[in-house]
């Protein structure tokens, strides 16, 4: 889980912002134009591993995180020098490099500027018989990576673009392979980064859905929304008798452990199977419709060697009415797109949610069922709908504080700056006391105090 996140330098936060956070519910707490989605977009890129986004940003950010192996420790600066005609960057490109179709940053004199990305990971491991060491050390400057074990020599492997998708992915892939801790280091950052790869940040309309539901041909994907849904499957018989393998040619936003079907000749779709206990089985309960059959488009298909292969993309989705009417996921409801669109980011994320003001359009059934369907995933959620801190469970002092992270814009010498902070013990003992009385709602606690 995602322990804590520090903030040094970034944008028009507080410098010094630190936030720590709960195995489970983390609600943002604010007007609006304090931050909030900022801070989920952020938090995106932190599970993801994914900053690509600020490359052409100064940054200083740190943040912690726990794995059964040990804990991680990540810090990454992104920093800006003047770069002279003619020089070369770390990565030998001439400056100023172009990065997607348009110069590098400026200083105010007019020179072009490099970036100098610089990247800290300290992985602490629990220590066993198997593996007495205590941990793994990476250090990324530029694109020259080196590592070592803790207190030993530093070694360097090979370079790393810090800013490619999944970071921690692409360290861990620049380090040779070992025994002990270096293996022990590996399982962390890869199962980091196969934990967070889908958590893109739910937003308060309907992105996901759109991505869910709609063609990505001829449309650029915007940083940090999610990706539209694109995969290679080929269904492969080693012998006749054999049961049908599934192999999928890439990763992809889809509900986990769930299949598209074999296509059929001639046409253009093919079924879905959802995984037993998945959550958007629950959708045609919820949503007061009797069956609901989710299929992919077939986009292409082609043989190679001698094996049928197909190219999926958006899903479509059919539905019955209570009176027998059949129609398309065009003719749901706002909210009940919302709906839809949730619980399929449910199937597709096991380990963590972003949701920005989740409950949009949706009724006080689908938010306790919602809710209720996060399980055990930490999650970091917005609303501005009170009732969903109704249904939030408050435990203690210690999980309220925590639990609740204030968005405040605030003036510091005569510059507007945000500060995001968890609330004080002094607050979370207030609330939790008034919450334990039972008499008033959590939304209204919050605001007769002056906390939200």
């Amino acid at each position: 889980m995602l322990k804590s996140l520090t903030l040094h330098q970034f944008r028009y936060i507080k410098p010094g912002t630190k936030l720590r956070f709960t195995e489970h519910f983390n609600v943002l707490l604010g007007r609006n134009g304090t931050g909030k989605t900022t801070l989920l977009d952020l938090l995106s890129m932190v599970l993801r591993s994914d900053f690509s986004a600020l490359r052409e940003e100064a940054f200083d950010i740190e943040y912690e995180y726990t794995h059964p192996l040990g804990t991680g420790l990540v810090r990454f600066a992104n920093k800006f020098s003047s770069l002279s005609p003619g020089t070369r960057n770390i990565g030998g490109w001439p400056g100023p490099r172009r990065i997607g179709g348009a110069l590098g940053r400026r200083s105010e004199d007019g020179k072009p500027q490099r970036s100098q990305p610089h990247v800290v990971v300290k992985l602490r491991l629990d220590r066993t018989e198997s593996n007495p060491e205590l941990g793994v050390d990476v250090e990324v400057d530029g694109a020259a990576m080196r590592w070592r074990k803790s207190g030993g020599e530093w070694e360097t492997p090979s370079s790393v673009d810090v800013f490619k998708s999944s970071m921690l992915e692409s360290i861990s892939d620049a380090m040779p392979f070992g025994e002990g801790s270096i293996a022990a280091a590996d399982e962390i950052l890869n199962d980091y980064n196969r934990r967070g790869q889908w958590t893109y940040r739910f937003d308060e309309s309907l992105g996901v859905f759109e991505s869910i539901t709609e063609s990505d041909s001829g449309r650029m994907q915007k940083p940090g929304r999610a990706p539209a849904i694109s995969l290679d499957v080929w269904f492969g018989q080693e012998k006749l008798e054999d049961p049908v393998r599934i192999v999928y040619r890439r990763p992809v936003f889809m509900p986990y452990q769930s299949v598209p079907t074999r296509p059929q000749s001639g046409r253009s779709s093919a079924a879905v199977k959802l995984a037993q206990g998945s959550a958007l089985a629950n959708f045609p309960q919820l949503a007061g419709l009797r069956d609901m059959m989710m299929s992919l488009a077939v986009e292409r298909s082609w043989q190679e060697d001698n094996e049928n292969r197909w190219r999926f993309g958006h899903a479509e989705f059919l539905f019955s009415g209570l009176a027998g009417v059949e129609f398309s996921h065009n003719f749901l409801s706002y909210g009940q797109k919302r709906l839809l669109a949730f619980l399929y980011y449910l199937d597709a994320n096991s380990h963590f949610i972003i949701a920005d003001e989740l409950v949009n359009g949706m009724h006080h059934d689908w938010i306790r069922a919602c809710l209720d369907q996060i399980g055990d995933r930490q999650s970091f959620l917005t609303s501005q709908n009170p009732l969903m801190l109704d249904y939030l469970p408050l435990e203690s002092v210690k999980q309220v504080q925590e639990s609740f992270i204030q968005c405040k814009s605030e003036v510091v010498d005569d510059t507007t700056q945000i500060a995001w902070s968890n609330l004080a013990k002094e607050d979370a003992e207030e609330l939790f006391a008034d919450y334990q009385v039972g008499i008033q709602h959590v939304g209204e606690i919050l605001r007769v105090r002056g906390l939200w």
